[in-house]
């Protein structure tokens, strides 16, 4: 079985070969997903933050990995961060064939996302999968769909109507599956 950390530089790697440019927030918004929707455990954590599911463990450990040279943080022109393979990296064992098409499958589906789309995607995504609530459903498709239109407005808009939808307690909860 392979580590965690040799799926998460694999996963870097193959960013980086399919030009996907990967910031923080943009890498733990995959890894979440490569976790939920890829079935690749890596034992990471998610929480909700301000943007998105988030996880300080895979934080700490995107921080070890670039301070052990098998990670290279970039600033780039507009501040951002950008996380790649660092040149002086190890070379990594096979990834299984099921992990390698998650991995591909993640990064075909949600690679090109912009940075708010993905946000607002996995939020819903998030709160769809730990609420009772269905109608995140159509919002997961609606932001999957219109990806490339999001606006800022938009994009604030869906994150204030899904966190609104998660905690208001005049949603009743769906019909009992008990019949």
């Amino acid at each position: 079985m392979m580590l965690p950390d040799e799926i998460l530089l694999h996963f870097v790697n193959q960013a980086a070969g399919q030009s996907v440019v990967l910031t923080p927030k943009r890498l733990q918004r995959l890894v979440y997903l490569l976790q939920t929707e890829g079935a690749t455990p890596l034992g990471y954590p998610f929480g909700i933050s301000y943007y998105g599911p988030f996880s300080p463990a895979l934080a700490k450990r995107l921080e070890y990995l670039a301070s052990d040279f098998r990670l290279s943080w970039t600033r780039l022109p507009d501040g951002h961060i950008h996380i790649r393979p660092a040149e002086s990296a190890p070379a990594l064992a096979p990834l299984p064939p099921s992990v390698a098409h998650a991995m591909t499958l993640i990064l075909s589906h949600y690679g090109s996302m912009t940075l708010p789309a993905l946000i607002v995607y996995t939020t819903a995504h998030f709160l769809y999968h730990r609420s009772h609530l269905h109608e995140f459903g159509p919002l997961l498709a609606q932001t999957r769909a219109y990806q490339g239109a999001l606006g800022s407005g938009l994009c604030q808009w869906a994150v204030t109507r899904v966190l609104f939808m998660a905690h208001n307690p005049l949603i009743p909860p769906p019909p009992s599956d008990k019949s």
